[in-house]
């Protein structure tokens, strides 16, 4: 089951947001905005954090709430998840739950799980109507209770169930939240969905590498144990050699006692300091579960040309074996219930991992390696990733409706979500669009910069790129929370303005207007107005979004006196650069000048 949405109700510094999630979904924002915030709510959800404390409401309002929740819409249920939750499963396939905490007066919180039930509109065909006396039966309802058949409640929702299956399209469907515990039990949620694993951007690898049933290195070699247990003649033979060995420590019923006498003195003296409890005592000793041994002296060991424990290596590593033994529970747990029937109490197999700054501690081709791997998790059936993070290389731009920018503009507000609802690249129509645009990030990941600055200036190539922030620098105007994104070319300019739009970027625009020069003809015409047509549909563009739109009308590099031969010589930007470093400011010229402090404004 994949998790469709995420909404959240005062926890900790959200007082209300909602999140729409795909197979990688990725926060960013700044720090303190409260990414993390929303990784452990739904890490809360699942049910690894089992309780709350006053710290986790949200206060930062006039009326401060008691009650907090986390509500969870999930689609794409298997069969297995479709029996287990089919109370709650509407008629499109999708699932909705909401854990809840609730504070008394005195300061207890009491935690449920409530399900989302979907009923027909229509009286006669909700639950509480198979109540209704016979007499009393809607007229077309009665027409699926045959007359052989006697009278009953289940006779009822039967021909109610008959109704609904062939009239589909026709019933109007309303949803409300139950009253009573999800499944029926308190907290049964827990054990039912999905297992969720939070990897905190500081974690202690001593802690995980430890062999106890609630680490991940334990968990694995837990399920280790019990494959072998099921599996290995030599394990069962040791297991059971070890009961027998055992054995000859406890008093056999109607055989002479032939236990170590050290054993037996130790009864006898224990038994005479309570003679006046007139009792009798017997040690009895028993075998211990062998699964169980591998506690008391396991460790991890890495070989990277110097043998030590895990937690002995440097940052970098401890951050990669905790991947690592993320990944291997993860394919662990896919592997669970294969084959398996269907039963209405199985447990989810599906996993989510939330990752806080994945990148941490890791070069940048480590984390190209590590954002390609969760993307492999993440599109394993009955697997999804959750990611807050302050690095370009985990954004892909072509996946740009599962980013979400996290802001809290103030504390009373608290924080809030930015998604995209645009719609960039979908037809046929759209394809070399959608091509250009994806090559454009592949070659420069860096233009995801734009999802992390406080303002963007959308540029046509290098030059741009390379020129404004040095002239910037050298105007005093120069802001390091600007970014300048080379967007390939000046056809990629609207897609890249329609999507910094679309997710609130405040942004400009820097172009050329590519007058059409006189003589040409052909393929050499039609391509130059096909390039003047863009200016209108820029313009167009920027009005719709009040964006401030720059149009040089020579070239940029005329503007800035680059001449062509230098350019050709040394390349476009170099030439721009060595061109700026030989004047002083007053000799840039009052159009550039100008130019560049009004981008910068």
């Amino acid at each position: 089951m994949r998790i469709e949405s995420i909404e959240i109700e005062n926890y900790r510094s959200v007082q209300h947001c909602k999140v729409r999630c795909g197979e990688v979904t990725v926060f960013l924002g700044r720090n303190n905005h409260g990414k993390s915030n929303i990784l452990t709510a739904l890490d809360f959800f699942c049910g690894s954090r089992t309780k709350c404390s006053n710290d986790d409401f949200f206060r930062n309002k006039e009326e401060s709430s008691d009650v907090l929740w986390v509500e969870v819409a999930f689609t794409e249920l298997s069969e297995q998840e479709k029996t287990t939750f089919s109370k709650y499963v509407a008629a499109d396939g999708s699932l909705k739950v909401r854990k809840i905490a609730t504070m008394d007066d005195m300061g207890k919180i009491d935690i449920a799980y409530r399900g989302w039930i979907s009923e027909p509109s229509q009286p006669w065909l909700k639950t509480d109507y198979a109540n209704t006396k016979k007499a009393e039966l809607e007229p077309v309802l009665q027409q699926y209770l045959p007359g052989d058949i006697k009278y009953s409640k289940d006779a009822v929702k039967t021909a109610q169930q008959e109704y609904i299956g062939a009239n589909t399209d026709d019933i109007e469907l309303e949803y409300t939240l139950e009253e009573g515990n999800f499944l029926g039990q308190a907290n049964v949620a827990s054990g039912v969905l999905p297992e969720a694993f939070l990897i905190p951007a500081i974690r202690d690898l001593n802690d995980e590498t430890n062999v106890k049933s609630t680490t991940l290195f334990g968990r694995l070699l837990n399920r280790a144990m019990g494959e072998m247990a099921e599996a290995d003649e030599g394990f069962q033979r040791v297991k059971l050699d070890l009961e027998t060995i055992l054995q000859r420590f406890n008093k056999q019923e109607g055989k002479e006692d032939t236990r170590p006498v050290q054993l037996r003195n130790l009864e006898r003296g224990l038994e005479m300091e309570l003679a006046d409890w007139d009792v009798k005592l017997n040690i009895s000793i028993s075998a211990p579960d062998i699964e169980k041994i591998f506690e008391l002296g396991t460790s991890l060991d890495v070989d990277d040309g110097v043998v030590t424990k895990a937690e002995e290596k440097g940052n970098g590593l401890q951050r990669a074996i905790i991947f690592a033994l993320t990944r291997s529970w993860a394919n662990a747990l896919r592997k669970r219930g294969s084959g398996a029937d269907i039963t209405p109490r199985g447990a989810s197999e599906s996993v989510y991992l939330l990752i806080e700054e994945p990148e941490l501690y890791l070069h940048p081709h480590a984390q190209n390696a590590l954002a390609s791997s969760l993307r492999d998790i993440a599109l394993t059936p009955h697997h999804q990733v959750f990611l807050s993070s302050h690095s370009p290389q985990f954004i892909d731009m072509s996946e740009y409706r599962n980013i979400a920018i996290v802001e809290k503009p103030n504390s009373s507000v608290g924080t809030c979500i930015r998604q995209s609802n645009a719609i960039l690249f979908d037809g046929d129509a759209n394809r070399d669009r959608k091509n250009s645009f994806n090559l454009g990030h592949w070659i420069n990941p860096e233009r995801a910069e734009m999802f992390f600055a406080r303002k963007v200036i959308f540029v046509e190539g290098p030059t741009e790129k390379v020129v404004l922030p040095y002239l910037a620098k050298q105007l005093d105007c120069f802001d390091v929370e600007i970014s300048i994104v080379d967007c390939g070319s000046k056809f990629n300019l609207t897609v890249y303005m329609e999507l910094a739009g679309s997710f609130g970027i405040d942004h400009s625009v820097l172009h050329d207007e590519d007058p059409i020069k006189d003589g040409l003809e052909g393929a050499k015409l039609k391509s130059a107005k096909r390039t003047f047509g863009l200016n209108q549909e820029i313009k167009n563009l920027s009005n719709k979004t009040s964006t401030n739109v720059e149009m040089v009308t020579m070239d940029f590099e005329a503007l800035c006196g680059i001449s062509r031969t230098q350019g050709d010589i040394k390349g476009k930007p170099l030439a721009a650069i060595d061109h700026f470093e030989k004047l002083s400011v007053d000799d840039y010229g009052q159009e550039i000048i100008d130019l560049v402090q009004r981008l910068y404004s």
